[in-house]
């Protein structure tokens, strides 16, 4: 990863060069996703920001506790395989990526949760339209996995997403499909990037506007929702608050997705850069807390002493003994 963060310093100003000429112009109701030079001059040293949150998680009727770490990190991906670059390659682009990891209990036993966003920072798509999303959970019923593909070929415009699920239960609702790309669309997915700027412009969203929303591979799988375009108003508020978590008191506004009350994304984003996102409210009482934040090469961080980096981020640190060396 640290050889692929020095890759995309080196290449930010043919990147910037290469997005005016390269994809085809849309008129885009959020822009096209593409990366400023204030984005790179943060972005493109290599290193990633990791953030951890204590959540309130809802299952089977109940409200959970748990753990929530978001990753941050931009990378090089291939067009032809749609995986991160292991070195040159004609058709490479780059992209943000988030890796939204989520770990809750359900009375005996417990839940595990990934869900990897990869959104395009060669304007490609629309900025709330990721080129690929991958999702798995692990309980002790089984597996579910799925994967959503934004279709597009190198330097085109995403026209049209594919969706690919597998799921240990037989559910109706729960199947393959694709959604034509609108001009207005945001996969819910992608709302974390969306919210904190860093696809189109390295500041967060100060309009009200009206967007269609696909549900996070999360909530489809969980809730029997149809994978669907559905009307929604993105809000982003000016005001400013004190935000008040466990890793202290931020200055922050509020952005919202507000899909006709059913269904309310309410986002606490960071008033300076690089715009963290300090606390989120989902559907049926989620909430998420930020309890600490790093930025750093965490894949180089694997030795046991670099266990006590997990108390920055407000982790729990392992509970079984440690091994005698």
């Amino acid at each position: 990863m640290a050889a692929t963060g020095r890759r995309l310093g080196a290449w930010t100003t043919l990147l910037l060069m290469g997005c005016m000429n390269g994809p085809e112009a849309r008129s885009d109701a959020l822009g096209a996703s593409t990366a400023s030079t204030e984005f790179w001059e943060h972005w493109g040293d290599g290193r990633a920001e990791i953030n951890g949150y204590s959540v309130i998680q809802p299952r089977y009727g109940s409200l959970r506790s748990g753990v929530a770490v978001h990753v941050y990190v931009t990378e090089t991906m291939r067009h032809d395989k749609r995986v991160k670059t292991d070195g040159p390659t004609d058709d490479a682009f780059p992209v943000m990526k988030l890796n939204a990891t989520l770990d809750f209990q359900t009375g005996i036993y417990d839940y595990s949760v990934m869900t990897s966003t990869f959104v395009p920072l060669s304007g490609e798509t629309p900025r709330g339209i990721p080129t690929k999303v991958s999702f798995s959970m692990q309980e002790w019923c089984g597996i579910t996995h799925a994967e959503m593909k934004a279709e597009h070929a190198f330097g085109k415009p995403a026209r049209q997403l594919s969706l690919s699920n597998h799921h240990y239960f037989d559910r109706k609702t729960v199947t393959d499909g694709t959604l034509v790309v609108p001009e207005n669309g945001v996969v819910a997915d992608a709302l974390p990037i969306v919210v904190r700027g860093l696809a189109g412009s390295f500041a967060p969203p100060q309009t009200r506007r009206p967007v269609v929303v696909a549900p996070r591979l999360y909530d489809i799988h969980t809730q029997d929702m149809a994978w669907a375009w559905r009307k929604a108003t993105l809000v982003g508020h000016t005001e400013t608050r004190t935000t008040v978590v466990p890793a202290g008191a931020f200055d922050t506004r509020t952005i919202e997705v507000d899909l006709s009350g059913a269904l309310i994304y309410r986002y606490e984003v960071e008033r300076a850069p690089p715009y963290r996102i300090i606390a989120w409210d989902g559907p049926e009482g989620e909430r998420g807390e930020l309890t600490g934040t790093l930025r750093t090469e965490y894949w180089n961080q694997q030795h046991p002493e670099h266990e006590a980096l997990r108390t920055e981020l407000g982790l729990p640190l392992p509970s079984w003994p440690a091994l005698d060396e």
